[in-house]
Order: structure tokens, then C-alpha cells, then sequence
């Protein structure tokens, strides 16, 4: 670069003691972005133009409104490039982010960064005919705007954030023979004046990305056509510059349709895409893929309640566009343990097996094991038209009907499922009024099997938002995990990676808890996630490997029973493998009602010894059985019949499910009702109590 070996490194240059710098703008060695190096027509010869660039980022630091006032230091004024990179390297050094204390400061360093990262793209597309005062009119010109953008835009979770962004300007920017800004017709010495009102803010704050406030498509925006293969849903590409993991392409195919992938691997100038809408069609000769240099994001709004998407998150229902009020990345951001709010009050169902024995609090996480050919998304249904939550009028138990009051809402994600099924969904959430607070994702058998990866977490997000930002209460319903996990498997495969159990992933279980440990309350927030994923186990089996691992990470398992099916029985959940592990913080006086938790253990202690005697029964004959085995059996009829057993569109408050389960428990005398405290038989044992 014409330096010689005694130049100083620095943080935005290098202070070279022979300042020879060739006469093409080139790119120089920095920290944070890229220093144009000037020869002939260098940093300065017409009115001291340093000096310009050095006011206006000054004039940045002193009059925008932070929370504490910055007083960067002075130009010097002197027309050589070292004095000016050394400036660079001592306002940097004041505003190092390691005493970045408060919110003013974190601030000015976002300005300053963004001031950088401006100037460097702006300088790198100098034109050879441009003089430096024009470089830098553009630059105060685009400073104006970009800066009150980026104030009121941008959200960087760290400053490593930041830099890694403006590295990718020195790796990306090139010197070209175009400017893409307008140069002004006339330069003048003072700075902008920069004013951020309302009125100059763009509309959708949250919504719009960074890339909107730097140009970042301009930089990142570099086209390939060097498509090397095709391997399942997997596209390996070649001789790419700077691709990084989990990056969104555009994918433009010879016939000019357009698809999204994402960057699943990276090694050297080598990339592996993952393309959501299928690989059919992609060829080597016409396919341009293009990097965008941003994350998997989807638009959320809270009027997306009483919408359906597909399983990318795009309207399918033949209504308007979604007016996006954000853009959130589809892997959600990680919740501080210690922010987390243990869950408590009870979400109820409406069946009484769930709400009862199985009771879900909300930010709970509780899955469905379900097989083929079992009522698992008529189970789903149901729950979305009754579910809601348990309050307390005055000093009377009753239920308050879900509305507006309760800020209750669901997300219904279904993946892999059929024509037939994902109608069912639609016309039940119509007809029954409830798809007003349902949001509905559907990602169908016929789609492509890599959609359903994102499904999940499109709908994971549009929860977050409506939780944590719009105060609601939601219940995720995700329904078929099991084509989720089988997705996993297929792309795992095309990567050719080492099997695991049953040739899933490994990593499976890392996976999965990436979408169950969404589900939770946040200390401070209103609202809260509760989720009930659907899968169904293949051949019955609960050792599979996504029932199996799904255990190991939720709390608790409702279980579909083959047996109970077969018997008419719905819904035909077997409440002896079903576990809510969070049951009992949701429970109890002050919350449902004082005798639940100890009705909820005699039950089960009555049907577990019920289904004993009828095993023994079946060996030794009726006859042999004493009376009191003879009382277990009635009860073990009555209890599936009555209790087990309701109609789909049945609705049962959890008071009137504790009242049928005190007329089972009356077949018993008060004596062997072991599990129940003296008090409580006192106050409903008798036919005549009243609740």
C-alpha cells in the first residue's frame, strides 16, 4: 500500500512517518471499518475539507439530545491525513464503550459508530473527478438523517454487534467509478443542522432494520451465479465472499421467481443454503443467489389476531397485507433466568381430565402425546375454543368468560398437515367465533418439508410480540412436532452429518429446547407464553426419540390412549402417564378452589387401584372380588364415562369439573378416602354442600 515498515498501527488507519499514499483511494488496515487513503487529491487541499468532516461529526456529539451532553474534542485543523486519523483514534478512545455506564453514553458510541461506518461507504465511492469538499458535503448530508435514523432505529444488543457490522464494510467496500449519492451543486463550511422532531421520524420505528439506515444492501447486495450443487433441500455455493451463518439469501431462479434461503454452514469462500421454498428448478448457469447480510425476520402486529398465514408467515386468507409494527428475528432473543417469573395461575381448558388432574399453568410448556389416527387436532380444536383463564368474582368461585378483559389470545401453528386437517382448523375457528384470537400458521403436507423448521419459530415470535409487548396472555398450540423433527432429519441428512438415534440429528435435543424454552413469564411483563406442541408418536412407541427428548425438556405430558379411543371414549386421554409437573402453583385455594390439589390425588389413587382390580379381575373372575374391589370397579366405569368422557364442543368450568369428581368419590365411604383431609371431606363430602 506504499507504507514503509515503520508505520504506527491505529484504531481507524494507519499514522504512516512517510505519509505516502498512493493516488487511488484504496483500503486501509482498520479497527472498526475501512480508512480511504487519498493521493494527489488527498484528505484536503480545497478548504481544508478534514476539518468539515471533523465539524460535522462534532456538531453530532454536541447538539443531538442525548441523556448526558459529550464534548468531543477538537479538530486541530491541520490538512495532513495522520492529524486526522489521529483525531479518530482519540475521540474513540474517549468514547470507548467499556465506560459506556449509562444510556447517553451507549448512545453517542451507536452515533459514533454509525458516523464511521457512514463515512466509509460515502468515501469509498468517491468519484475520481470529485473533489474532497464534495466527499464530504455528501457525507454531511447523509450524516443528517442516517444519524436521527440510527437513534431512533437502531437497538444494538452489544457494541460487538456494531463492529462486527462495520468489518464486514472493510472486508465488502471497493473503490468504484460511481458515486450512489447525489453530490450537492454547492458546499457550504457549516454543519448541518440536525433537529430529530416526530415529524421526521419514518413510519414503522421498530420495523424498519439497520441495513435501511446504511445502505447495507448496497454493500452486502453482491450477486453469485456460482451455484455448485443441489443436495435435497441444500444449495452449495462457491467463491463467496464474506457469507455468514444463519444469513438470509434471495434466491433468483432462470424463470425470475424468488426464493429465501439461509446460510447453514460456512467454510472459507464456501456457503450451504437452506432453501425454504424447495430446490426444484435451481440450476448452475441461470440461478443468481444474493446475500443480504441480515437474519431470518418476520413483521409482527397485533392485527395479525384473526389472520391465517402459511408456514413463512404469509397471508393466505385473501386479506390485506399485514402493517408490520416490527420486524423480530425468528429465533427470538434470550430470556435472563433470573428475569423469569415462576408460573402460577391456571390456564383452563374446558376438559375436565386437564384441568383437573393435569391443570396448566400459564408459561408452562406441557405437550401432547398423541399417534396416528387419534383425535390429537380434535383435542386442539377444542382446547382453542374454551380455553381461558380462572378468576374469582368477589367471594364467589365461578369462571369469567374469556374477552377483552383477559387479554387472551392463541397461536395455532400446524405443520405438515394435510388439506383436510388444515380446513377442519379454519372452519372450526369460524364457525365457533373463537378465530378472532387465534393466529393461524399453516404449513401444509405439500409444502416444502424445510418451511416447517420455520414455522414453529414465525410463531413463537408473533407470540413473544403479542406477550411481552402487547400485554396478552397466549396459549402456542404446535401441532405435528413430529414433522418438525422429521424435517430436522432430512436436512441433516443432506448435510451428510453423522446420524444419531434413529438417524435423527444429535443436536435434536438442542433443537427442540430452542422452541420449548420460549414458552414463560418475564418478571415486569404483563403477559406470558404457555405451550401445548402436539406430536404423535410413531408406532405407538414413547421411547421415540422426539416424544423422548420432548420429555426431558417440558413440564409434564398429557397421554392420548389408543384403548380409550377404541372404546368411544373422547377425548381419550389416560390420566395415569399424564403429568403436569406445574400443577400444583396453579391450584389451590385463591386460585381455583381449596379442595383441588387433594381431589385431583384421590382420583388418581382410586383409578390406579380400579384398573388393578379389573386386571384381576380378568384372572381370577368377578366373583372372587370383595366388596370394596367391587366399589373400585363401579368407580373406574363411572370415572371414564362421566368424567373422562365429553362431548367436543362440551365445556366444563374447572368448579364444575371438581363437583362431577365429588359425586364419583361419593360411591366411596368417607373412610377410604384416604387422601382427602378431614376438613375438606367435611366441607363437600356431603351430597348437600354447597361450593
Amino acid at each position: 500500500m506504499g507504507r514503509d515498515r515503520s508505520s504506527v498501527p491505529n484504531n481507524f488507519g494507519t499514522r504512516s512517518r512517510t505519509d505516502s499514499y498512493q493516488s487511488n483511494p484504496g483500503i486501509g488496515s482498520t479497527r472498526y471499518g475501512q480508512q480511504p487513503q487519498y493521493g494527489t487529491q488527498g484528505f484536503g487541499y480545497q478548504g481544508n475539507p478534514k476539518s468539515q468532516a471533523a465539524n460535522a461529526i462534532i456538531y453530532v456529539f454536541r447538539n443531538l439530545n442525548f441523556d448526558v451532553k459529550i464534548n468531543v474534542i477538537d479538530f486541530d485543523g491541520k490538512s495532513d491525513a495522520d492529524s486526522f486519523i489521529d483525531w479518530l483514534n482519540r475521540v474513540d478512545k474517549m468514547l470507548a464503550f467499556k465506560s459506556a455506564l449509562d444510556k447517553g453514553r451507549y448512545r453517542s458510541e451507536l452515533v459514533w459508530m454509525i458516523t464511521l461506518v457512514i463515512f466509509y461507504m460515502l468515501s469509498s465511492h468517491v468519484v475520481l473527478s470529485e473533489s474532497d469538499a464534495q466527499m464530504v458535503g455528501r457525507f454531511r448530508l447523509g450524516l443528517a438523517k442516517r444519524i436521527q435514523d440510527g437513534m431512533i432505529l437502531f437497538s444494538p444488543q452489544s457494541l460487538s454487534e456494531i463492529v462486527e457490522m462495520a468489518r464486514g464494510v472493510e472486508a465488502k467496500l471497493k473503490p468504484s467509478g460511481y458515486s450512489s449519492f447525489t453530490a450537492p451543486t454547492t458546499i457550504t463550511t457549516t454543519p448541518t443542522l440536525i433537529t430529530p422532531t416526530v415529524e421526521s421520524k419514518p413510519a414503522g420505528l421498530s420495523a424498519l432494520p439497520f441495513v435501511t439506515i446504511v445502505g447495507r444492501h448496497d454493500i452486502w447486495g453482491a450477486k453469485y451465479r456460482t451455484v455448485s450443487g443441489v443436495a435435497g433441500p441444500l444449495v452449495i455455493l462457491e467463491k463467496v465472499k464474506g457469507p455468514k451463518y444463519q444469513e438470509i439469501v434471495n434466491i433468483r431462479l432462470g424463470d425470475g421467481t424468488t426464493r429465501r434461503g439461509q446460510v447453514l454452514e460456512v467454510d472459507g469462500e464456501k456457503a450451504v443454503v437452506q432453501v425454504f421454498e424447495g430446490t426444484s428448478g435451481i440450476d448452475n448457469k441461470y440461478t443468481t443467489v444474493q446475500f443480504t447480510g441480515e437474519v431470518l425476520k418476520t413483521p409482527v402486529s397485533l392485527d395479525m389476531l384473526g389472520r391465517i398465514f402459511n408456514g413463512s408467515g404469509k397471508p393466505i386468507d385473501n386479506g390485506p397485507p399485514i402493517l408490520p409494527e416490527a420486524y423480530l428475528d425468528i429465533s427470538g432473543s434470550s430470556i435472563n433466568p433470573s428475569e423469569r417469573t415462576y408460573p402460577e395461575e391456571m390456564i383452563q381448558t374446558g376438559i375436565s381430565t386437564i384441568d383437573v388432574m393435569n391443570s396448566i399453568a400459564r408459561g408452562q410448556k406441557i405437550p401432547l402425546f398423541s399417534a396416528a389416527g387419534l383425535p390429537h387436532n380434535e383435542i386442539a380444536a377444542q382446547i382453542c375454543r374454551q380455553a381461558g383463564l380462572v378468576k374469582r368474582l368477589g367471594q364467589t368461585e365461578n369462571l369469567m368468560e374469556d374477552g377483552e378483559d383477559d387479554n387472551f389470545a392463541i397461536v395455532f401453528a400446524a405443520m405438515g398437515v394435510n388439506m383436510e386437517t388444515a380446513q377442519f382448523f379454519k372452519r372450526d375457528f369460524e364457525e365457533n367465533g373463537s378465530m378472532e384470537r387465534v393466529t393461524l400458521f399453516l404449513n401444509l403436507a405439500n409444502d416444502p418439508t424445510i418451511e416447517r423448521i420455520i414455522t414453529p419459530r414465525i410463531a413463537l415470535t408473533t407470540a413473544e410480540y403479542l406477550a411481552y409487548e402487547c400485554g396478552k396472555h397466549v396459549l402456542v398450540i404446535l401441532t405435528d412436532m413430529s414433522s418438525y423433527a422429521d424435517a430436522l432429519r432430512e436436512v441433516s441428512a443432506a448435510r451428510e452429518e453423522v446420524p444419531g438415534r434413529r438417524g435423527y440429528p444429535g443436536y435434536m435435543y438442542t433443537d427442540l429446547a430452542t422452541i420449548y424454552e420460549r414458552a414463560g413469564r418475564i418478571e415486569g411483563r404483563k403477559g406470558s407464553i404457555t405451550q401445548i406442541p402436539i406430536l404423535t408418536m410413531p408406532n405407538d412407541d414413547i421411547t421415540h426419540p422426539t416424544p423422548d427428548l420432548t420429555g426431558y425438556i417440558t413440564e409434564g405430558q398429557v397421554y392420548i390412549d389408543r384403548q380409550l379411543h377404541n372404546r368411544q371414549i373422547y377425548p381419550p386421554i389416560n390420566v395415569l402417564p399424564s403429568l403436569s409437573r406445574l400443577m400444583k402453583s396453579a391450584i389451590g385455594e385463591g386460585m381455583t378452589r381449596r379442595d383441588h390439589s387433594d381431589v385431583s390425588n384421590q382420583l388418581y389413587a382410586n383409578y390406579a387401584i380400579g384398573k388393578d382390580v379389573q386386571a384381576m379381575k380378568a384372572v381370577v373372575g368377578e366373583e372372587a372380588l370383595s366388596s370394596e374391589d367391587l366399589l373400585y370397579l363401579e368407580f373406574l366405569d363411572k370415572f371414564e364415562k362421566k368424567f373422562v368422557s365429553q362431548g367436543a364442543y362440551d365445556t366444563r368450568s374447572i368448579f364444575q369439573s371438581l363437583d362431577l369428581a365429588w359425586t364419583l368419590l361419593r360411591i366411596f365411604p368417607r373412610e377410604l378416602l384416604h387422601r382427602i383431609p378431614v376438613k375438606t371431606l367435611d366441607a363437600y363430602y356431603s351430597r348437600d354442600a354447597t361450593n
